[in-house]
């Protein structure tokens, strides 16, 4: 019978079994386990700015799309009639904003559009429907209306006088700038249309008496004949193409860092438009 072998284990032979890791595999592997994490969180933080980009443009989009269509409207339903006293219905034209950073000596000018229409969003339960219309761009705080806080921003504003008082007090000027809305030249926060909005400009097209198309981006006054500043022989408006410009709100923290530390001004305004700013136009066929 044969005699069976026998082996004895590591252990017999002095042989110790290992515990654990050693220092150097710790350290090793925590500083993979960093970059893998670090990679990680780069990659949401590009995916969470991705989408934050993204949703800023979707509302800036709809948010300018929407003004646009409110303008378009309310000219489209323009009211304009000849009268024997040669009444102003429409006016446009370059201005300083209100609340401007940059001052007298080198102002930041957008235009101002100032109307008659029976507007849609006019105040409920007046008598009449015809009111006085103002659209401009201001520089203030939106919820105080204050010029000197640290909280101001650009916005695109809608002002409306009641039907009353536009019958009463405005349907009849021979020049509804100077007589009325400089007279009362207030933004009230209720008519923020839009933030963001730096600047708000008009290209009218204008037919001549010799039947051509001309282009007018300054001064135009509607009565009961048509004057321009550039546009000669001017017989007729066309259409107007209207023009916003909008920073998104990385741009509109750059302007309100630039303006608690006093270094706003319209050099300053550009570098931002430029930078964080889009343009958004449509253009609107007038009749009257």
């Amino acid at each position: 019978m044969k005699n069976m072998s026998t082996t004895s284990c590591p252990s017999s032979q002095g042989i110790r079994k290992r515990a654990g890791f050693t220092l150097m595999e710790v350290m090793v592997s925590s500083a993979l386990t960093l970059v893998i994490l670090a990679m990680l969180f780069g990659i949401l933080m590009g995916a969470m700015n991705a989408w934050q980009t993204g949703s800023s443009r979707l509302q800036e989009n709809a948010d300018a799309r929407m003004a646009l269509d409110l303008i378009a409207r309310d000219l489209q339903s323009m009211v304009v009639r000849q009268t024997t006293i040669d009444q102003e219905w429409l006016v446009s034209g370059p201005v300083v904003t209100p609340g401007d950073p940059t001052g007298t000596s080198n102002p930041h000018t957008s235009n101002w559009l100032m109307f008659f229409s029976p507007s849609l969003d006019r105040d409920a339960g007046q008598e009449g429907d015809i009111v006085a219309v103002s659209y401009r761009v201001g520089y203030q705080d939106p919820m105080t209306n204050n010029t000197d806080s640290n909280y101001k921003l650009f916005g695109l504003y809608k002002q409306m006088e009641s039907t009353t008082n536009t019958f009463l007090n405005v349907l009849g000027l021979q020049d509804i700038m100077a007589d009325h809305w400089m007279a009362a030249d207030t933004l009230n926060a209720s008519g923020l249309i839009i933030p963001n909005v730096v600047d708000f400009s008009i290209n009218w097209q204008i037919r001549q008496q010799n039947g051509d198309i001309g282009y007018e981006p300054e001064v135009v006054r509607l009565g009961n004949t048509l004057t321009t500043s550039t546009v000669g022989n001017p017989l007729r408006i066309v259409a107007a193409d209207i023009s916003l410009t909008v920073v998104n709100d990385a741009g509109a923290k750059r302007l309100q860092l630039l303006e608690r530390t006093g270094n706003l001004g319209q050099n300053q305004l550009n570098d931002v438009i430029t930078q964080f700013g889009r343009v958004f136009t449509t253009r609107v066929k007038i009749e009257y």
